[in-house]
């Protein structure tokens, strides 16, 4: 008995020092002796996850830890090896699938990776850079190596990225961290994850910028570089894709293209002629019309052999966008009227669901003769948002899915249940719930969550937000962190997420907490009941585009300047805390934010009384804010002046300080 007691001792003892030996640890006196490897034909996704796992490690450490080739031979006695696995691993990794192992002295940090679209020299992008191109390429290339990093940085290093720039990292100061043997490994739940970031582009840049002062233009260098910093942080949210499906307006060239040659596709408005009512790449079309189908798998067949990838998996049957002509601009041919199962009482506008089922699936019937497992795509959504009545989804059709977060939980639920018995096997979730900003904080976060995690209930595999407005630092910030992490893992709650973006304050957690929650007090209590009151469960009254004036025009049944004046506090008490500089600087910036939002509601009801004299006072006392203010907190300026002045009908009396042109070109909104 002894001696197995002692066998059992030397055992413990070996398997104690052994573990010893093989934990990673990093010191910060001795950051000299680490070095990040990269293989010697390292791709743009590798070189990028090096770049920024230096970054943070030396965020973190303090040092200057060097990027060597895997064949430079390196001396280090401690190695971070990026892009590569250890000799002997053989696991087939997922799409997507990012793993970080801890060996001893080496830590593998790896996954896959597959740039589907390559940067060119010949049309550069915005970018002009190889690496950044091909590696913020979240809708094609696939990035699992960097995901690795940000995993190991985030569950080694307790990293968070609570908005985009280096003003959002946030890290501990470090002098020595000791990392245990362990193997991680991340597949994505959702295959495909996005947050549309096309505001902070500069087309919309220019095209917004003209309902803002001359002060707020930026270049177009400046724009990349936020629109970069956007995406980076997208990457370091884990958002991307697995699988390429096309959706979007698939008719939009169909009236320059086909107006000569095929005139019955289109629909026969109310005025009895095949023709646009308005802008022509909003042309409506006759789902019933038999050479329609064939006309897009034709075009589907030629565009498959030039562009395989992005072609391969599916077709977009997605109809346009109404164009605001109401009943009039949709097919009113016999056919078409006849396939309908609207009820009594309902317009064009409220329900056409069964005659583009129709068409989708002779798409799919016309396009599986020629690939057998080809899909078509197809929009749940405005009048086409209801289930289908009397036609059946054939297999092969994917719905996108576009839900309401003010809309009625109930009879969203059951949309979705309705769309599964008419044959719908799953969809990919692309709700507009946030564009409904008012540039102010509105508490919006919880809501809106449950409504992603309402279509995660009914097996969505995918999500395609639209579109991120970029008003952070106080404003959406949190409800960007907690949507973005959502994707990232599904299976979490809010509270989860919630408490992991508070916790990025330390001990100034409760007072940001009072913050945050006395705006969603305000949303959950006061604007949602009201919303529900006098929308009908689908269609929204004050959350929808275009509508958001009838919310500023009875700003204050909903907020008060006393709320700011309490919220001012909390932020006062937050900063006073034992914090970082990190924290301070970012909760002074919020500070910034809600005096910000405060002059904005005062130009709200200031707008609503309709004294002149008092719009403008208080219309230059915003301004002159903004203009002070334009570089010192991260608001996205000249999309929250054109919402402003497009969606609430200028309540802020901006029209009255003369920047405004005469002729704003609409086009682009």
């Amino acid at each position: 008995m002894q001696k197995i007691l002692f066998y059992v001792f030397v055992i413990q003892i070996l398997t104690s020092s052994s573990c010893k030996e093989r934990a990673f640890k990093i010191d910060k006196e001795n950051i000299g002796s680490i070095s990040i490897v990269i293989p010697d034909t390292a791709n743009s996704i590798v070189l990028f996850a090096a770049d920024e796992l230096k970054k943070h490690l030396d965020l973190v450490f303090g040092g200057n830890i060097p990027i060597t080739d895997f064949s430079s031979k390196n001396k280090s006695g401690k190695q971070f090896l990026v892009g590569i696995s250890p000799e002997g691993y053989s696991k087939k990794l997922n799409p997507e699938e990012s793993v970080y192992l801890i060996r001893g002295n080496n830590i593998y940090i790896f996954g896959d990776d597959k740039i589907n679209i390559r940067y060119s020299a010949d049309k550069p992008g915005e970018f002009k850079n190889k690496i950044q191109s091909e590696a913020l390429n979240l809708a094609n290339n696939r990035a699992g190596t960097l995901f690795a990093v940000y995993n190991f940085l985030e569950n080694e290093l307790d990293v968070k990225w609570i908005k985009p720039g280096d003003d959002g990292i946030f890290y501990p100061k470090l002098s020595s961290v000791t990392i245990a043997i362990k193997d991680s490994a991340w597949t994505p739940v959702l295959l495909q994850r996005n947050i549309r970031p096309e505001m902070l582009s500069f087309k919309i840049q220019n095209a917004y910028g003209q309902c803002a002062p001359k002060e707020f233009s930026v270049t177009k260098e400046e724009s990349f570089k936020k629109y970069a910093d956007l995406l980076i942080w997208m990457r370091r949210m884990r958002m991307g894709r697995s699988e390429n499906f096309r959706f979007g307006h698939a008719y939009g060239s169909y009236w320059e293209n086909y107006k000569n040659t095929n005139p019955d596709i289109f629909a026969l408005t109310s005025k009895g002629v095949r023709k646009p009512m308005g802008r022509v790449e909003r042309v409506k079309m006759c789902p019933t019309n038999t050479e329609l189908p064939k006309i897009k798998v034709n075009e589907w067949r030629d565009d498959l052999q030039k562009n395989p990838y992005q072609n391969s998996k599916s077709i977009s049957g997605c109809e346009n966008d109404s164009d605001g002509y109401g009943n009039d601009e949709w097919c009113h041919c016999d056919n078409c009227m006849a396939i309908d199962a609207r009820k009594e009482g309902e317009d064009l506008t409220d329900y056409v669901t069964d005659r583009y089922v129709h068409l989708w699936n002779s798409i799919l019937k016309e396009a599986r003769q020629v690939k057998d497992d080809i899909m078509v795509t197809g929009y749940a959504y405005e009048n086409m948002l209801q289930p289908p009545r009397n036609e059946k989804l054939d297999d092969g059709i994917l719905i996108e899915f576009i839900p309401r977060m003010g809309g009625d939980f109930a009879v969203t639920k059951k949309l979705y249940e309705g769309w599964q018995e008419a044959g719908m096997k799953k969809m990919m979730y692309r709700p507009n719930d946030i564009w409904w900003e008012m540039g102010i904080p509105m508490g919006q976060e919880q809501r809106l969550f449950e409504n992603f995690k309402l279509g995660i209930a009914h097996n969505a595999i995918g999500t395609d937000f639209d579109a991120l407005m970029g008003y952070w630092e106080g404003i959406s910030d949190m409800t960007y962190y907690i949507l973005a992490k959502g994707n990232a893992n599904p299976n979490s709650t809010f509270e989860e997420l919630e408490e992991e973006y508070l916790n990025s304050f330390g001990e100034a957690k409760d007072d940001i907490a009072k913050y945050y929650r006395h705006w969603r007090n305000i949303f959950t209590t006061k604007v949602i009941p009201e919303e529900l009151r006098l929308n009908n469960g689908i269609k929204t009254y004050f959350l929808e585009y275009g509508l958001l004036y009838r919310l500023t025009e009875r700003i204050d049944e909903f907020y008060s300047l006393e709320d700011f004046n309490l919220t001012d506090s909390y932020l006062k008490n937050a900063a006073e805390k034992n914090i970082s500089d990190q924290a301070r600087n970012y909760i002074r910036r919020m500070q910034i934010a809600n005096e910000n939002s405060r002059l904005t509601v005062i130009c709200f009801m200031a707008g609503k009384n309709g004294n002149k004299d008092q719009i403008i006072s208080k219309a230059n006392d915003l301004l002159n804010f903004r203009l002070q203010n334009r570089d010192k907190v991260d608001i996205n300026w000249n999309v929250l002046f054109q919402a402003q002045h497009h969606q609430m009908h200028d309540q802020t009396g901006m029209r009255y300080l003369g920047f405004l042109p005469k002729n704003i070109d609409t086009s682009e909104f």
